[in-house]
C-alpha cells in the first residue's frame, strides 16, 4: 500500500466531491487549469530521460573507428559490419568523414580538423586513417602512425608487396632520422572506395594510428578494402 500524505488525501477527496456531477467540459477545463502544466512538465522529463537512455544504449563501444581524411563520401558501415561479422548489439563501427585538412593553407577548417584529429588520437579512439598521400605523409613527423611490422608478420608484408609504403622515422623533436619504416598501405585501387566515390584523389594511403588497440579488426578492414580492386587510369 502506498503512503499518501493525509493533507494531500483530504484535498483529493474535496476535489472529487467538488467535481461530482459537473459536466465533462467543466472537468477538462478544471484539469487544464490546475494540472496541465505539471503533466506537460512530467512528459517532457520522461522524454528527456528516454532520450538519455537511448543515447546510452546506442553509444556502444567501437569495433573500429576509421577516419576518412579529406573524403567526399564514405561507404555504408553495414557492408563492413557484415563482412567482419560484428555483433551490433555490443559494438558499432564509426566512419568519420568530418576531418578536412589542407596542408598548403592554414584555413579555419584545417585548424579545426587538426584539433579534432589530435583529440581522436589523445582519446585513443581512432584505429585507421585513409587519405591522400600528400596529407597523410605530412603527419609522419608527428609519429601518428604505427610501424606496420608491429601489425603484420614478415610474410604478410611480403604478400602486400608494392602496396607497402615506407617513410622516414622521426625523432621526438620531429626531425627525420636516416631510418625508414613501413607506415602506409596503398589502397588507391580499392573498389570499395571507388564505387562509393569516397575520394577525388588517386593516391590513397591507409595507416594505423600509433596507439590503436584494435589491430586485428583494422587488419580485417584492410582485407575488406582490398578484396576487390579496380584498374586505375
Amino acid at each position: 500500500m502506498g503512503i499518501i500524505d493525509p493533507t494531500q488525501k483530504e484535498i483529493m477527496e474535496e476535489q472529487k466531491a467538488y467535481l461530482k456531477g459537473k459536466s465533462l467540459k467543466y472537468k477538462l477545463s478544471y484539469y487544464a487549469q490546475y494540472y496541465l502544466a505539471g503533466t506537460i512538465a512530467a512528459i517532457i522529463v520522461c522524454i528527456v530521460i528516454g532520450m538519455l537512455i537511448k543515447t546510452y544504449i546506442d553509444n556502444k563501444p567501437n569495433a573500429l573507428y576509421t577516419v576518412y581524411l579529406n573524403s567526399i563520401n564514405t561507404p555504408v558501415e553495414e557492408e563492413f559490419i557484415e563482412y567482419a561479422g560484428i555483433d551490433t548489439s555490443k559494438n558499432q563501427v564509426t566512419y568519420d568523414e568530418t576531418i578536412s585538412i589542407n596542408v598548403e593553407t592554414a584555413d579555419q577548417n584545417s585548424y579545426v580538423g587538426v584539433q579534432k584529429l589530435f583529440a581522436i588520437i589523445t582519446a585513443k579512439e581512432g584505429d585507421v586513417m585513409i587519405g591522400d598521400q600528400a596529407t597523410m605523409c605530412s603527419y609522419a613527423s608527428s609519429n601518428f602512425y604505427m610501424d606496420l611490422r608491429y601489425i603484420y608478420s614478415e610474410a604478410e608484408l611480403e604478400a602486400l608487396g608494392d602496396r607497402v609504403v615506407w617513410d622516414y622515422i622521426y625523432d621526438d623533436e620531429g626531425n627525420p632520422t636516416s631510418e625508414k619504416a613501413p607506415q602506409y598501405i596503398n589502397v588507391s585501387d580499392s573498389k570499395v572506395l571507388y564505387d562509393n566515390l569516397c575520394y577525388a584523389h588517386k593516391d590513397l594511403l591507409l595507416s594505423f594510428f600509433g596507439n590503436t588497440e584494435r589491430i586485428e579488426m583494422g587488419k580485417i578492414f584492410v582485407e575488406y578494402l582490398l578484396k576487390d580492386t579496380v584498374e586505375l587510369e
